[in-house]
């Protein structure tokens, strides 16, 4: 952290877009300067700076890019959804053993975000086989998905109290993607039930396990 702080003071990168890159560049497993070149005494604050503008025009979602949509996965022994509406709540989805999927849509993200997490949610595998190994998928398993759209997954508490959302999509934007991700999900051969699109809703669910996962599609976790 102190290297952090003095290195963004000598070149003239802020200390917050500095820390974003590092970060990125461990998580891209190698991508971007290399280490000997970020501590080389001559040349290397040149390679940070030249590696961290290069990162920062990139647009593709292959590791390091920009792209973030993001999912929340639970798998689930049951899983259901409540609309509010003004004369009550109304149940329009409900599954059993599956995954709920909360999906939040980056205002940047594109169609091969949505396809790129659809392919890794429908392939992972955290359930059980016969000898009680995470070894099978929903695929495997022919167990549904109740995919439901969340924008506060891009709640950014950094500052202050109240979350701002200000990196979540557009609603028309958000909605084709979430809608793209069911899709493809179906399209592999899940069944798949939806939450109701910007509405007010209660979700519930058992969580089993319980098993939680996160998913984005710039692959940072």
């Amino acid at each position: 952290m102190q290297l952090v702080w003095v290195t963004s003071r000598s070149c003239g990168i802020h200390a917050q877009d500095l820390m974003r890159y590092l970060l990125d560049t461990v998580a891209a497993c190698g991508t971007g300067p290399s280490p000997g070149s970020l501590l080389a005494p001559e040349g290397g604050l040149r390679a940070l700076r030249s590696g961290f503008t290069a990162r920062s025009e990139t647009r593709s979602c292959e590791v390091g890019g920009k792209c973030f949509m993001r999912a929340v996965i639970q798998r689930v022994e049951t899983a259901s959804v409540d609309v509010v509406r003004s004369e009550g709540k109304e149940r329009i989805a409900n599954i059993g053993s599956g995954f709920l999927i909360l999906i939040g849509v980056r205002k940047d993200d594109e169609d091969q975000d949505a396809r790129y997490l659809a392919d890794k949610a429908s392939t992972l595998r955290v359930f059980e086989d016969p000898e009680g190994k995470l070894n099978l998928s929903l695929i495997d398993t022919g167990a549904s998905a109740l995919v439901v759209s969340n924008f506060t997954l891009y709640a950014d508490c950094r500052k202050g109290r109240r979350p701002s959302f200000t990196d979540a999509a557009s609603g028309e934007h958000a909605e084709r993607l979430y809608r793209l991700f069911a899709e493809e999900m179906a399209r592999a051969g899940i069944p798949v039930q939806y939450g109701e699109f910007g509405a007010e809703m209660k979700v519930s669910l058992v969580n089993d396990g319980p098993i939680t996962v996160m998913l984005d599609s710039r692959k940072g976790f």
